[in-house]
């Protein structure tokens, strides 16, 4: 699964910023539980939740809720093409990150170039981003 979150801070005052970080509080959790039914439902037996993300908060809050039940990449994820400050190291974990999300039985994406390039590479048949994880979801 990858979770981007996009420029929220960029123009916006501290009152837009809480509610779009709380519509995006609740899409991250969408996800995973959209997740959740695909690991859960899987023709190969349960599997576990891998999530990629750029965000400290993304992890904050699905460690907060979920545990042990996500695993996440690596600490040092960037958005490639937007992070000033990138290492070598910064640009190989991305990357570990990105190989591992093509590896994938099923794909839960943001709406971004870099889930849809880990799809591309690993040939992922199964991949699914917010609006159709939704309306797989049970109500």
């Amino acid at each position: 699964m990858h979770i981007r979150t996009g420029d929220q801070h960029l123009g916006i005052n501290n009152a837009q910023v809480h509610t779009r970080f709380a519509t995006q509080e609740r899409d991250w959790y969408t996800m995973v539980e959209c997740a959740k039914h695909l690991a859960n439902n899987s023709r190969s037996g349960p599997r576990r939740i891998f999530v990629a993300t750029d965000s400290t908060d993304v992890r904050r809050a699905l460690n907060g809720k979920y545990g042990d039940a996500v695993t996440f990449g690596t600490e040092t994820t960037k958005h490639l093409d937007r992070s000033k400050h990138m290492s070598p190291g910064d640009v190989v974990d991305t990357l570990v990150d990105m190989f591992v999300l093509a590896g994938a039985e099923a794909l839960v994406m943001s709406h971004s170039g870099y889930s849809h390039s880990a799809r591309a590479i690993g040939g992922v048949a199964r991949a699914l981003e917010k609006k159709e994880c939704i309306a797989m979801l049970p109500t």
